[in-house]
């Protein structure tokens, strides 16, 4: 059997407030938390600004809408190949240093980027080669082979994937431990709010220095995920200990494996006992089946159909990212929601709303101050209920587990869609892939608001304990 034993001093864990109210002064306070939060908010930073380079140097290099699609799938590999091992990996060992790692490890990805596009010219191959025409003449055909170019970049993205989805699991997993129950919503509003920042200011800084060279662009992401390795490393320095699990010894490798299975099974159980896990997982999977098409599509419509610059693209992404930080700001500010499953599907609607108008839309100003409202709001608000959710009904010894459990099933998701969008990419223009997710994301909200309305354990507050507690004044056994 395996037990938990705290490796702390009672004195430097998180002193219990008498105020049972939110608090973001708490939070602020906690130097573990604040270590984490610089280091996910020079992580996105870094992650936004070289995403964005890449996707649009594949673009600009190969003017191929299918291998835009190919990212959403290189994208979800990692997850659905190596996470379900992951969460098992996570909830046994130390996650702060499992940040350290996953962070050296994008690090030398990014690194990789930069030398790729250093040596692009020996790895992009041209050739020429002379035919006769039918009339006997003879002319030169221009041949560019891609292929030494693009498998290193995605090879590198493949591995850059593992190490965020490595890092998002224990960064979750780990907050969990070292902030009160009563302050989860506030702190995925802030980590929400951070992330959005970079939103922001990224894709102002990616438009800005892609204009001059990829070269500059891919650098300065190589500095800003070495200030995240740098914060991870504070981390594991000056943070809270996580508490120490320990595992029966077993002798050989079937033993072995036949435990890790057995862990791994941990995170699906947890995932089935609560009616609302179960609820906001399946929602969330098909949501990102249906708004695949978005994602992949997004540059493809704003660099090929609309033909922006990338300083354009920027400037919409970060109205975006400043209508996600305005969204966060108001949850936080909030503190408390009994009902996140009505906010779920509110995200749903919103998300439906702007794929349509999305679609069809072929002015870049009713894009900037129409379109990207429903988009920001959505990515503002997406992934606060469904963390918050999950740390507040999951013990944190399964969190890591649970957490690995939902990216597969939301990976799988990912590469279903990018698979088929990248089979019809070529054939099916963008804006009716676009139409039709948004079609499937309406449905969506439909059939889940209608299942959420004839369900009481779904319908009833997050809080029913407490909120009994509170009417009757006695102790709920």
């Amino acid at each position: 059997m395996s037990g938990v034993t705290a490796t702390k001093k009672q004195s430097d864990k998180i002193q219990l407030s008498s105020d049972e109210k939110p608090s973001l002064k708490n939070i602020l306070r906690n130097k573990s938390f604040m270590l984490v939060l610089g280091g996910q908010l020079t992580n996105m930073l870094a992650s936004v600004l070289v995403s964005m380079t890449f996707s649009y140097l594949i673009f600009d290099v190969t003017k191929n809408a299918a291998l835009m699609a190919l990212m959403g799938i290189v994208g979800a590999l990692p997850t659905i190949l190596l996470v379900l091992f992951a969460g098992v990996v996570i909830d046994r060992f130390d996650q702060r240093k499992i940040m350290l790692f996953s962070m050296i490890l994008r690090m030398l990805v990014f690194i990789t980027f930069l030398l790729c596009f250093i040596f692009r010219n020996y790895l992009i191959q041209d050739y020429f080669i002379p035919t006769t025409t039918v009339h006997g003449d003879t002319i030169i055909i221009h041949s560019i082979d891609y292929t030494h170019f693009i498998w290193p970049l995605y090879a590198a993205l493949f591995i850059s994937n593992l190490g965020f989805t490595m890092y998002s699991v224990s960064a979750g997993t780990y907050t969990k431990y070292i902030i009160e129950k009563k302050d989860y919503l506030v702190v995925n509003s802030l980590n929400s709010t951070t992330s959005q920042i970079s939103l922001v200011v990224s894709p102002i800084l990616a438009g800005a220095i892609i204009t001059i060279s990829y070269f500059y662009s891919f650098l300065v992401g190589v500095c800003i995920i070495t200030l995240a390795v740098i914060f991870c490393s504070l981390v594991v320095m000056k943070g809270m200990k996580t508490p120490q699990v320990k595992t029966e010894k077993l002798s050989g490798f079937k033993n072995h494996m036949k435990k890790v299975f057995k862990d791994i099974r941990v995170g699906m159980i947890a995932i089935r006992s609560e009616p609302k896990i179960l609820y906001i997982t399946i929602v969330y999977v098909f949501f990102n089946f249906v708004t695949s098409a978005k994602y992949s599509m997004y540059n493809v419509i704003l660099q090929g159909e609309l033909n922006l610059s990338a300083n354009w693209i920027g400037i919409i992404t970060a109205v975006t990212g400043a209508i996600s930080v305005i969204a966060s700001i108001v949850i936080m500010k909030i503190g408390k929601i009994k009902r996140k499953l009505l906010l779920v599907n509110l995200v749903v609607a919103l998300d439906a709303i702007g794929m349509i108008l999305f679609a069809f839309n072929r002015n870049v100003w009713i894009m900037l101050f129409v379109i990207v409202i429903p988009f920001g709001l959505v990515s503002g608000i997406a992934n606060i209920p469904t963390q918050t959710l999950r740390q507040e009904k999951i013990p944190h010894e399964k969190l890591g587990r649970l957490f690995s459990s939902v990216l597969l099933f939301i990976s799988i998701a990912n590469l279903v869609s990018s698979l088929i969008i990248m089979l019809i990419s070529n054939i099916v223009p963008p804006m009716y892939i676009v139409f039709g997710g948004g079609i499937l994301c309406a449905l969506l909200f439909f059939v889940s608001f209608i299942i959420y309305f004839s369900k009481e354990s779904l319908r009833c507050s997050d809080y029913k304990e407490e909120d009994m507690k509170d009417v009757k004044g006695i102790e709920i056994p």
